[in-house]
C-alpha cells in the first residue's frame, strides 16, 4: 500500500513539474526573443549574442517538446524523458548565467543590456523554486548554475559597487537554495497529504457501497424470512382458529388456546423485527387516513378490559370528545398497545390508566391541525433512573438480566419511539422504582370529517346474505387453501380455488366472480402480472371485481407494489378471520376502484421495555 502511493505521489509530482516545465520553457523563449531585440547585446557583441540566442532557443524547444509529448506515467519517461528534461533546463539556466557573467564583464553592472539580463534572471531563479518544487537538489542546481557566474563575474568587475552586488547575489543565491529545500519538503508533504486523502476518499466510498450493499442484502434477508416464516405460520394459526370453532372439550381447548396464543406471540417478535428492519433502514412511511381516536382509545379499553380484569389490575381510560382527524391509526394504535401491554405486564398490584388531552389546535397549510398528549400511567415496578434513557435504544430492556421475569425482542418502545417522531411528536417518561412508571407523548393530526358509511361491513352479517356470493380463491399452497377455503365457507360464501395466475384467467372465462383472493407469489403467473391481466380485460368489458392481496410479504414496497398493480385491498399473512372478513366487507362496498381505509399489515406489536 505505500509503496503504491509513494509510486502515485512520484507520477503526480512529475506530471505537475511537466505542466509547469512547459508553461516556463514557452515564457523563457518569450524572454530570450524579447531580450535580442530591446538589448544593445546584438549590435555590440554580434556573435556571442547570436550563439546565446540560438542555443538558449534550442535548449528551450527541447524542454518545451519533452515537457508536452513525454508523458510522466510512461515507460519513455522513465527511461530517458525525466533525465533529458532536467538536463535541458539546468543547461538553459547555465547558459542563461553565463550570457549574464559575459553582459557584465563585458557591459558593466549598469548598462541596461546588464539590467535586463540581471533582473530576468532573478525571475527565472525564483520561478525554478517553484517548477521543480518536487525535485530539491535539481532546484539548488539551477539556482548555482545560473547565479554563481555572474556573482563571479561581478567580483571580476571591480569596484566596491560591483563587488556589493556580486555579494547580494551570493546572498540571493543562498537564500533560494534554502527555499528550495523547504519548497521541496513543504510541497511533497502536500501532494502525499492530497493522496492519503483520495485514498482514504476512495476507501470510503469502496465502503459505503459495501453498506449499501449488505443494507439491501439486509432487506432482502429480511423480506424473504418473513415470507417464509409467515407462510407456514398462516397454517398454523389458520388451522388452530378453525379448530377452536369446533367442538372441544375444556381440557382440548386449553391446549388449542395456549397453541394459538404461543403463535401469535411468535408473529408479534416477527413483526417488530420487520418493524426495526424498516425503520433502520429508512423505509418506513405513516399513512394518512380519517380515523376516529375516541372509537379507537374505547376499543383498546374494551381489548384490554379481560386482561386486566384477569390480572386483578384497575384499568381507567380517560378521553375528551375528540373531532376525526387524518393519520395512522394503525401506527398510533400499536404505539398505545405497545405502552399499555407494557403497563400491565411489570404491574402486579394497583392498575394502569390510559389519558388522551388536546394540546392545542392551529392551522397549517390552510388544514386545521390538533394536537392531541397520550399518556399511560402504572403502579407497578418503576424504572432505575440510569436505565431510562436507555429503554428507548433497540433491543434494551429496563431488566436486562438472564432471569428476568418477563421477555421480549427490546424492540417495541425504540419502534414507538420512532413511529411518534414521525407522527411530528416526542415521547419520554417520568418513573419511580417501586412506585410506577407514565410514559407519555404527543402527536399531531390534520382534524378532517369521517364518512362512517365508508366502514367495513358488520363482522356477524347474516351467512345467508352471502350464499350468492362466489369467491376466487388464487393461492398455491395447499395449507392456505385449505384456511382460507373454510374460513369463507364458514361465513356462507362460494368458494373456488386457482392454484396459479394462469389456473385463474381460465377459472374468470368460465364464469364471474364477486370476490378475488390473491397470492402474490406463485409458479407459472405471479400474483401481480395476473391481476394487471384482469384488469386489462376488464377495461373492455366495463367490469370491476375487487381484488385483495393476501401475500406472506410485508414489506412496504410489497403493499406498494399490489395497490400499483390494481389490486384494491393488501393484508399480509398469517390471515386474521376479523381483518379478512372486514377487508370483504370494505371492498364490497366500496365500489370499483376506490381507495380503501384499511390497514397496511395486520400486525399489532406488543413491545417489552
Amino acid at each position: 500500500m505505500q509503496a503504491k502511493m509513494d509510486r502515485t505521489v512520484a507520477i503526480q509530482a512529475d506530471q505537475l513539474m511537466a505542466k509547469r516545465a512547459l508553461v516556463g520553457g514557452l515564457a523563457q523563449i518569450l524572454i530570450i526573443l524579447f531580450g535580442y531585440f530591446i538589448t544593445q547585446l546584438p549590435s555590440s557583441h554580434p556573435h556571442a549574442s547570436v550563439i546565446f540566442a540560438v542555443v538558449a532557443l534550442s535548449i528551450a524547444a527541447v524542454r518545451v517538446s519533452i515537457s508536452a509529448w513525454v508523458h510522466p506515467a510512461s515507460e519513455a519517461w522513465k527511461r530517458w524523458g525525466r533525465k533529458a528534461l532536467f538536463g535541458a533546463v539546468a543547461l538553459q539556466q547555465a547558459a542563461w548565467g553565463g550570457m549574464l557573467a559575459f553582459s557584465l564583464l563585458a557591459l558593466g553592472p549598469v548598462h541596461e543590456s546588464s539590467t535586463f539580463l540581471f533582473v530576468t534572471s532573478l525571475g527565472v531563479t525564483a520561478g525554478s523554486v517553484i517548477v521543480f518544487a518536487s525535485e530539491a537538489m535539481l532546484t539548488r542546481i539551477l539556482i548555482v548554475a545560473m547565479m554563481v557566474p555572474p556573482s563571479v563575474a561581478l567580483f571580476f568587475v571591480g569596484g566596491s559597487f560591483a563587488s556589493n552586488m556580486g555579494l547580494c547575489l551570493l546572498l540571493y543565491c543562498g537564500m533560494m537554495i534554502s527555499m528550495a529545500g523547504i519548497a521541496g519538503h513543504e510541497y511533497n508533504r502536500a501532494l502525499r497529504s492530497t493522496e492519503l486523502l483520495r485514498a482514504r476518499a476512495e476507501e470510503l466510498e469502496i465502503a459505503h457501497q459495501a453498506a449499501q450493499l449488505a443494507s439491501r442484502t439486509k432487506g432482502e434477508f429480511v423480506a424473504n424470512m418473513s415470507h417464509e416464516i409467515r407462510t407456514p405460520m398462516n397454517g398454523v394459526l389458520g388451522m388452530l382458529s378453525l379448530v377452536m370453532d369446533s367442538e372441544l372439550s375444556r381440557q382440548q381447548r386449553d391446549y388449542i388456546e395456549t397453541a394459538h396464543n404461543s403463535a401469535e406471540s411468535l408473529l408479534r417478535i416477527l413483526n417488530d423485527i420487520l418493524d426495526f428492519s424498516k425503520i433502520d433502514a429508512a423505509a418506513m412511511q405513516l399513512e394518512s387516513r380519517p380515523f376516529d381516536p375516541v372509537a379507537l382509545v374505547r376499543e383498546l379499553e374494551r381489548e384490554f378490559f379481560t386482561q386486566m380484569a384477569g390480572r386483578g389490575l384497575d384499568w381507567r381510560v380517560e378521553v375528551p370528545e375528540l373531532p376525526p382527524v387524518l393519520g395512522d391509526v394503525g401506527r398510533l394504535r400499536q404505539v398505545l398497545v405497545n405502552l399499555v401491554g407494557n403497563a400491565m405486564k411489570f404491574t402486579e398490584r394497583g392498575g394502569v390508566t390510559l389519558r388522551v388531552a388536546e394540546l392545542a389546535r392551529h392551522r397549517s397549510g390552510g388544514t386545521e391541525m390538533i394536537e392531541l398528549d397520550f399518556s399511560v400511567t402504572d403502579t407497578g415496578i418503576g424504572i432505575a433512573p440510569e436505565k431510562q434513557q436507555a429503554i428507548f435504544d433497540p433491543f434494551v430492556q429496563a431488566d436486562g438480566s438472564v432471569t428476568r421475569r418477563t421477555g421480549g425482542t427490546g424492540l417495541g418502545l425504540s419502534i414507538s419511539r420512532r413511529f411518534v417522531e414521525l407522527m411530528g411528536g416526542q415521547i419520554g417518561l417520568s418513573s419511580e422504582p417501586g412506585r410506577g412508571s407514565r410514559f407519555f407523548f404527543s402527536a399531531s393530526f390534520g382534524v378532517t370529517t369521517l364518512d362512517r358509511s365508508l366502514g367495513p361491513a358488520p363482522v356477524g352479517a347474516a351467512i345467508e346474505s352471502n350464499g350468492d356470493v362466489w369467491v376466487l380463491l388464487v393461492e398455491d399452497n395447499l395449507v392456505n387453501q385449505k384456511v382460507c377455503s373454510q374460513l369463507l365457507l364458514k361465513q356462507g360464501y362460494q368458494v373456488v380455488v386457482a392454484n396459479d395466475g394462469l389456473e385463474a384467467l381460465e377459472r374468470l372465462r368460465q364464469r364471474q366472480f364477486d370476490l378475488i383472493l390473491m397470492d402474490v407469489h406463485m409458479p407459472r403467473l405471479d400474483g401481480l402480472e395476473t391481476t394487471m391481466r384482469i384488469r386489462e380485460d376488464e377495461r373492455q368489458s366495463g367490469r370491476h371485481v375487487p381484488i385483495i392481496a393476501l401475500t406472506a410479504s410485508a414489506m412496504v414496497e410489497d403493499r406498494e407494489q399490489c395497490l400499483a398493480a390494481g389490486m384494491d385491498a393488501y393484508l399480509a399473512k398469517p390471515i386474521q378471520r376479523q381483518l379478512l372478513l372486514d377487508a370483504i366487507g370494505a371492498v364490497r362496498l366500496a365500489g370499483p376502484q376506490r381507495e380503501l381505509g384499511l390497514p397496511a399489515t395486520n400486525e399489532v406489536p406488543v413491545a417489552t421495555r
